[in-house]
């Protein structure tokens, strides 16, 4: 059984030759579903805009008005900086992904909010119902703060990817 450090590297500038083939398959994969996930996070922003122009310019802007457009900021943040992370050859990996933590620990706890604001507001008010779901919102951010120097960006060999 030969190791990887025995298989010749054809091409070294490619990034995924310093990664084992079935690595290289799931974050080839990964790639994928980052861009389509981007473009239909645009179709989507693109759809509704006259929508969100409305709620932003025409009504009384509230809690739950600035924490959606905050959400979508971030969530917007978050899949263009990882499509970006994913496929462009970046310089300074490390610190992209820090950017990347940001959004994405910013915009789970945002939209999980908007869910919570959702439910306090289906059940009238219940204070058992909005208290429960409120701890549970309380869990979810505080995780979301518990890894926010855990994930971190690596370069693929000597490459900018």
């Amino acid at each position: 059984m030969s190791s990887q450090s025995n298989i010749p590297i054809l091409n070294p500038l490619t990034p995924l030759a310093f990664v084992p083939p079935d690595e290289a398959y799931g974050t080839t994969v990964a790639k994928y579903i980052l861009v389509g996930t981007f473009a239909v996070f645009i179709w989507d922003s693109l759809h509704w805009l006259y929508q969100d122009y409305l709620l932003l310019f025409k009504t009384r802007i509230g809690l739950s008005t600035a924490i959606y457009f905050l959400s979508r900021i971030c969530t917007f943040g978050f899949a263009l900086t990882s499509t970006l992370y994913g496929t462009a050859p970046l310089v300074h990996c490390a610190t992209v992904q820090k950017i990347i933590n940001g959004f994405i620990l910013s915009a789970i706890p945002l939209t999980s909010f908007l869910f919570f604001l959702r439910v306090h507001a289906i059940f009238n008010r219940n204070k058992y119902v909005s208290g429960a779901f409120f701890i549970l919102w309380l869990g979810i951010l505080a995780f979301c703060l518990s890894l926010v120097n855990v994930i971190e960006g690596i370069n693929f060999g000597p490459t900018d990817y």
